[in-house]
Protein backbone atom coordinates (compact mmCIF):
# COMPACT_ATOMS: atom_id res chain seq x y z
CA UNK A 1 0.00 0.00 0.00
CA UNK A 2 1.45 3.36 -1.06
CA UNK A 3 1.02 6.10 1.15
CA UNK A 4 1.88 9.76 -0.19
CA UNK A 5 3.15 12.25 1.98
CA UNK A 6 3.59 16.28 1.82
CA UNK A 7 6.71 17.34 1.30
CA UNK A 8 8.58 18.68 4.71
CA UNK A 9 9.29 22.04 4.26
CA UNK A 10 12.96 23.24 5.05
CA UNK A 11 14.24 25.59 7.79
CA UNK A 12 15.93 28.49 6.23
CA UNK A 13 19.15 29.17 8.34
CA UNK A 14 19.62 32.45 9.14
CA UNK A 15 22.60 34.51 8.32
CA UNK A 16 24.99 34.95 11.08
CA UNK A 17 24.26 38.59 10.25
CA UNK A 18 20.69 38.41 10.84
CA UNK A 19 20.36 36.68 13.49
CA UNK A 20 19.67 39.04 17.22
CA UNK A 21 22.56 40.63 18.86
CA UNK A 22 23.21 39.94 22.30
CA UNK A 23 24.95 42.73 24.21
CA UNK A 24 26.55 42.34 27.61
CA UNK A 25 25.96 45.15 29.88
CA UNK A 26 28.23 45.62 32.90
CA UNK A 27 26.54 46.70 35.93
CA UNK A 28 29.74 49.03 36.59
CA UNK A 29 28.10 51.08 33.21
CA UNK A 30 25.29 51.51 34.79
CA UNK A 31 24.42 54.74 36.85
CA UNK A 32 22.51 54.18 40.55
CA UNK A 33 19.79 56.28 39.09
CA UNK A 34 19.53 53.67 36.30
CA UNK A 35 19.82 50.54 38.49
CA UNK A 36 17.14 52.01 40.33
CA UNK A 37 14.67 51.43 37.39
CA UNK A 38 14.79 47.51 37.48
CA UNK A 39 12.82 45.33 40.13
CA UNK A 40 12.50 41.77 39.91
CA UNK A 41 9.07 39.95 41.12
CA UNK A 42 8.58 36.20 41.60
CA UNK A 43 5.31 34.98 42.87
CA UNK A 44 4.40 31.81 44.48
CA UNK A 45 1.10 29.79 44.26
CA UNK A 46 -1.00 27.35 46.15
CA UNK A 47 -3.79 25.10 44.59
CA UNK A 48 -6.89 25.35 45.64
CA UNK A 49 -10.52 23.23 44.65
CA UNK A 50 -10.16 19.76 43.47
CA UNK A 51 -7.11 18.31 42.82
CA UNK A 52 -5.42 21.92 43.42
CA UNK A 53 -5.83 22.99 39.65
CA UNK A 54 -6.27 26.75 40.39
CA UNK A 55 -4.03 29.19 41.77
CA UNK A 56 -3.60 31.70 44.83
CA UNK A 57 -0.98 33.74 45.68
CA UNK A 58 0.73 32.63 48.64
CA UNK A 59 4.20 34.95 48.94
CA UNK A 60 5.30 37.47 46.50
CA UNK A 61 9.09 38.53 46.48
CA UNK A 62 10.45 41.91 44.84
CA UNK A 63 14.20 42.23 44.99
CA UNK A 64 16.26 45.35 43.12
CA UNK A 65 19.30 45.42 40.62
CA UNK A 66 21.55 44.69 43.50
CA UNK A 67 19.38 41.30 44.48
CA UNK A 68 18.39 43.50 48.09
CA UNK A 69 14.99 42.36 49.01
CA UNK A 70 12.18 45.06 48.41
CA UNK A 71 9.37 43.41 49.19
CA UNK A 72 9.16 40.00 50.53
CA UNK A 73 5.67 37.80 52.33
CA UNK A 74 3.62 35.49 52.98
CA UNK A 75 -0.22 36.11 51.43
CA UNK A 76 -3.19 34.46 53.49
CA UNK A 77 -5.42 32.31 51.10
CA UNK A 78 -8.99 32.26 51.87
CA UNK A 79 -10.03 29.41 50.49
CA UNK A 80 -9.19 26.02 51.79
CA UNK A 81 -5.83 24.85 50.23
CA UNK A 82 -5.99 21.23 48.76
CA UNK A 83 -2.71 21.66 46.81
CA UNK A 84 0.51 23.37 48.91
CA UNK A 85 2.81 22.63 45.66
CA UNK A 86 5.72 22.37 48.04
CA UNK A 87 7.98 20.71 46.10
CA UNK A 88 8.21 23.73 43.61
CA UNK A 89 7.46 26.60 45.82
CA UNK A 90 8.92 25.69 49.32
CA UNK A 91 5.44 26.69 50.56
CA UNK A 92 4.19 25.23 54.05
CA UNK A 93 0.41 25.36 56.42
CA UNK A 94 2.68 27.43 58.81
CA UNK A 95 3.72 29.94 56.28
CA UNK A 96 0.26 31.15 55.25
CA UNK A 97 -1.35 30.98 58.85
CA UNK A 98 1.85 32.73 59.88
CA UNK A 99 0.96 36.80 62.24
CA UNK A 100 3.49 37.73 59.33
CA UNK A 101 1.55 36.68 56.70
CA UNK A 102 -0.81 39.70 54.81
CA UNK A 103 -4.38 39.71 53.25
CA UNK A 104 -4.29 39.39 49.13
CA UNK A 105 -5.30 43.20 48.92
CA UNK A 106 -2.41 44.31 51.16
CA UNK A 107 -0.19 42.67 49.01
CA UNK A 108 -1.38 43.58 45.82
CA UNK A 109 -1.38 46.93 46.39
CA UNK A 110 1.71 47.29 47.39
CA UNK A 111 3.17 45.44 44.83
CA UNK A 112 1.57 47.46 42.56
CA UNK A 113 3.34 50.68 43.73
CA UNK A 114 6.64 48.79 43.77
CA UNK A 115 6.23 48.16 39.87
CA UNK A 116 5.20 52.03 39.24
CA UNK A 117 7.12 53.49 36.69
CA UNK A 118 9.67 50.62 36.80
CA UNK A 119 11.20 47.95 34.54
CA UNK A 120 9.95 44.37 35.32
CA UNK A 121 11.83 41.10 35.20
CA UNK A 122 10.89 38.03 36.36
CA UNK A 123 9.92 34.38 34.65
CA UNK A 124 6.64 33.52 33.48
CA UNK A 125 5.57 37.05 34.16
CA UNK A 126 2.10 36.23 32.86
CA UNK A 127 1.30 34.18 35.50
CA UNK A 128 2.71 36.26 38.17
CA UNK A 129 0.03 38.93 36.77
CA UNK A 130 -2.37 36.57 36.64
CA UNK A 131 -2.33 35.41 40.49
CA UNK A 132 -1.59 38.93 41.56
CA UNK A 133 -4.64 40.39 39.43
CA UNK A 134 -2.51 42.98 38.25
CA UNK A 135 -0.99 44.54 34.89
CA UNK A 136 2.15 45.98 33.97
CA UNK A 137 2.97 48.24 30.50
CA UNK A 138 4.24 45.37 27.96
CA UNK A 139 7.49 48.06 27.15
CA UNK A 140 8.52 47.20 30.72
CA UNK A 141 8.48 44.43 30.87
CA UNK A 142 11.48 41.70 30.36
CA UNK A 143 10.28 37.97 30.69
CA UNK A 144 13.39 35.68 30.64
CA UNK A 145 10.44 32.93 29.77
CA UNK A 146 9.96 35.10 26.67
CA UNK A 147 13.76 35.87 25.93
CA UNK A 148 14.98 33.74 22.41
CA UNK A 149 18.55 32.75 23.17
CA UNK A 150 17.08 31.02 26.68
CA UNK A 151 14.59 29.25 24.56
CA UNK A 152 17.08 27.56 22.39
CA UNK A 153 17.84 23.84 22.34
CA UNK A 154 21.70 22.97 22.77
CA UNK A 155 23.47 20.55 20.20
CA UNK A 156 25.74 19.55 22.81
CA UNK A 157 25.61 18.44 26.97
CA UNK A 158 25.91 21.31 29.06
CA UNK A 159 28.46 19.49 31.26
CA UNK A 160 31.76 17.78 29.92
CA UNK A 161 33.90 15.65 31.65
Amino acid sequence: KKTTSTPRRKRSKKSKSSRPKIVNILATELTDEEKAKYVALDAEMVGIGPGGFQSRLARVSVVNWDGETIYDTHVQVIEKVTDYRTFVSGITEEDLLSDNAVTFDEAQTKVAELLEDKILVGHGLKNDFKVLGISHPWYAIRDTAKYEPFMKTLDAPIFSD
